[in-house]
């Protein structure tokens, strides 16, 4: 593998394995994400929404306190808080549990990544941090919306994911934020209704039709539409923790504010020296 300059990520091919193709899941620690998954990008991705509702995510093959609560699920990775975070929820060190970033994240620009508990130094210490992470793209499609959905939900929902590109990259053990390499990929696009018409019942399609046969309207045509992209990360090495085995990520996106959900804005930074944006410090308070 070519060394890479001090301080940059290094990123080498995703095995054969896992090349480019539909999702298919061999074995339960394949990870998370099958060819059914559907992801709802604008839910915390496992609360229940009604008492026959069970806590499991379609975002994540593990996260801590699955089945009881959300306080480290995938979510807390896009909340812009840096007291908060994912953290796995297997038994052992987490090698192999993986999670799916549920924000449409710019994959074309520079992603930063918060490797490890930034709620406090003691914590960034105490709890495992990624070292070595499968970054993995996601082709998605954006699900058909339920005209008479009052959450909304069904307009952000995503279906048949795709793997379009992978690699793996190595992380620094560093308690700030650091540059994370995405695989180049190829946008592509599919032929969709437009959003009128797919917000339409079965009722009001029928009598759309009838205007556009007594030519009171135009018919709706199908157009071509981008498809969305999701990142996926499943952790392959670890930097483990002094006291928990638990492996935990803060955050991860584009541009991630500093100070923002009440984070007071700190005096000194930490942050990679190779990038120009502010960062800060530490994860998960595991017990």
């Amino acid at each position: 593998m070519e060394e890479a300059a001090e301080g940059a990520p290094v990123s080498t091919p995703v095995p054969a394995t896992s090349d480019p193709g539909r999702v298919v899941r061999k074995h339960p620690r394949d990870g998370s994400v099958l060819e059914h998954s559907a992801f709802i990008l604008d839910d915390c991705g496992c609360c229940p929404r009604g008492p026959d509702t069970d806590w499991r995510s379609d975002f994540s093959n593990s996260f801590l306190g699955e089945g009881e609560s959300c306080t480290y699920a995938p979510s807390k990775l896009v909340d812009g808080d840096r007291r908060t975070g994912w953290a796995e929820g297997d038994e052992g060190d987490g090698i192999g549990a993986d999670v799916v970033i549920p924000q449409l994240l710019d994959l074309t620009g520079p992603i930063r990544i918060w490797a490890g508990y930034a709620k406090s130094p003691e914590l960034f210490a105490a709890n495992g941090r990624p070292k070595r992470v499968q970054v993995t793209v996601l082709r998605v499609r954006a699900a058909e919306p339920d005209p008479h959905d009052a959450t909304g939900c069904s307009t952000a929902t995503y279906v048949e994911p795709v793997v379009v590109a992978g690699h793996e990259a190595d992380l620094r053990d560093f308690n700030g934020y650091q540059a994370l390499p995405v695989p180049e990929f190829r946008r592509e696009y599919y032929l969709e209704c437009p959003m009128g018409w797919l917000l339409m019942d079965g009722t009001e399609r029928m009598l759309y039709r009838q205007k556009v046969d007594a030519g009171e309207a135009a018919p709706f045509e199908r157009g071509p539409t981008e498809h969305a992209y999701l990142l996926r990360l499943q952790l392959v090495e670890l930097y483990p923790g002094s006291r928990y085995a638990d492996t935990v990520i803060t955050e991860i996106g584009n541009g991630l504010p500093c100070g923002s959900k009440g984070v007071p804005r700190p005096t000194r930074i930490p942050d990679d020296p190779a990038l120009t944006a502010p960062g800060l410090s530490g994860p998960r308070s595991a017990s």
